[in-house]
């Protein structure tokens, strides 16, 4: 039986939660990230063409992508606050054949993520994410993992993703 074994933490933590989160809602969430600009261009057009006496009205109507990510980024201190101490916990991954065990040592607690709830794997710069559909499952910290292990993590999942239909492989380029 082929197995792997990390240890890191169930989900990230600080600024690395920060990013993930970042990441997962703006840039892997499309839709989210172009509706995103629309206001901004309704406002520019409306400035380009007739800004009236009202013009500082449109200026602030340009600033709602930085005033998106400044609140959500208020909201992921906010809930950094309040997290709950099963998700900092040290977790040892084992990946298997018939999926991803994550045993929380500290709490007493596993969870099972069987292969036929991914579909998808994120490699992101410093983090391995994977996906049911649009719904974050997992974060793998590649720091967390010893030389060599990565390559073969990365292939195990690859393999046990490639004989499912909708099973992809992306790696961003911006993160």
């Amino acid at each position: 039986m082929n197995v792997i074994r990390f240890t890191s933490t169930f989900k990230p933590d600080g600024k690395d939660y920060a990013k993930v989160t970042m990441w997962n809602r703006y840039i892997q969430n499309k839709t989210l990230l172009v509706t995103l600009f629309i206001p901004t261009v309704g406002a520019l057009y409306f400035l380009y063409t007739n800004p009236g006496p009202f013009w500082w009205i449109f200026l602030l109507i340009m600033l709602y992508p930085l005033y998106s990510v400044i609140g959500f980024s208020y909201k992921i201190k906010k809930h950094l606050k309040f997290r709950s101490p099963s998700d900092i916990a040290k977790t040892e991954y084992t990946f298997m054949n018939n999926g991803i065990l994550a045993d929380r040592m500290e709490m007493q607690k596993l969870d099972m993520t069987h292969w036929e709830d991914v579909n998808t794997l994120w490699e992101l710069r410093d983090y391995l994410l994977l996906y049911n559909k649009d719904r974050l499952v997992l974060v793998f910290c590649k720091k967390d993992m010893a030389p060599g292990q990565l390559e073969q993590i990365r292939s195990f999942i690859l393999e046990h993703l490639s004989g499912k239909q909708g099973g992809r492989y992306k790696k961003s380029r911006l993160f």
